[in-house]
């Protein structure tokens, strides 16, 4: 991420909840103080399959401010975005990659 790429604490929160899921699920540790780190957890949640890893990355994502989503998918690294998201991961709609 650049360098001037500030993040909300709710984003921060989401995100750091995101990597705890990957590293859950693939034991892969990804450094968030790294932005090419950043950068590989976000690359690859945008394309997993796994439904919570794609459930965390949408929470992180709705978090976002419009300059950082826009700035995400100008590097192919952001879903559709998700409507009425409550704060219940369950609750989200599943996502399809395709």
């Amino acid at each position: 991420m650049k360098s001037s790429f500030i993040l909300s604490q709710a984003a921060v929160y989401r995100l750091q909840q995101l990597a705890n899921q990957v590293r859950q699920e693939t034991g892969v540790r990804h450094k968030l103080s790294d932005p090419k780190s950043v950068i590989s957890l976000l690359r690859y949640s945008s394309t997993c399959s796994t439904r919570m890893i794609r459930t965390r990355f949408a929470a992180f994502t709705d978090e976002l401010e419009e300059e950082h989503r826009q700035y995400l998918a100008s590097r192919g690294l952001l879903l559709p975005p998700v409507s009425h998201y409550s704060g219940d991961i369950e609750k989200l709609p599943q996502i399809s990659f395709g």
